[in-house]
C-alpha cells in the first residue's frame, strides 16, 4: 500500500468536536500518525458549516462527533453530508447504536468509530483509506 501519510504535502483535518478532553486526545493521536497533519477545530455544526464554505478546497478528512451543542444524531449526519462537498466524514460517538451507524453509511458518511476505540494507526489507516477514496 502506497502511504500517503508522510509524504510532504500537508494533510488538513477538520475536527468537530465539544469536548475538550475528546478534541485534545484526538489532537495527540493525530500528531503521532505524522507530522504533516494540521488540525481544525469547531466546537459546533454552525462554526463547521462556516468553516467549510470558506475552506473546503484545504481539508482532506472531516472527524466529527455526533452529538454536539447545535445539532445530533441523523440532523447532525444529514446537514454535515450536504456540506461537505464530498469530503470524506468520519463520524464519532461514545456510544453505539446499529441503527445510525448503518442509516449513517447509507446517507454517504465514510466511516463510524467510538471514540473508546480510536488510536494512531487506526487513524492513520482511516485517513489514507479516506484520501484514497476521495482521490478516485
Amino acid at each position: 500500500m502506497n502511504q500517503i501519510i508522510g509524504e510532504t504535502s500537508p494533510i488538513n483535518i477538520l475536527v468537530i468536536e465539544d469536548n475538550h478532553g475528546d478534541f485534545f486526545l484526538l489532537e495527540e493521536y493525530l500528531s503521532e500518525v505524522s507530522i504533516n497533519i494540521n488540525t481544525n477545530h469547531c466546537k459546533n455544526l454552525e462554526h463547521a458549516v462556516s468553516f467549510l464554505q470558506q475552506n473546503t478546497n484545504s481539508i482532506s478528512v472531516i472527524f466529527s462527533d455526533m452529538n454536539l451543542p447545535d445539532a445530533s444524531n441523523m440532523e447532525l449526519v444529514e446537514d454535515l453530508l450536504n456540506n461537505s462537498n464530498s469530503i470524506p466524514v468520519i463520524l464519532l460517538s461514545g456510544h453505539k447504536n446499529e441503527k445510525i451507524i448503518e442509516k449513517s453509511k447509507k446517507m454517504g458518511a465514510f466511516g463510524f468509530f467510538l471514540k473508546d476505540d480510536l488510536n494512531p494507526a487506526l487513524l492513520k489507516e482511516t485517513i489514507e483509506m479516506a484520501i484514497k477514496k476521495m482521490a478516485s
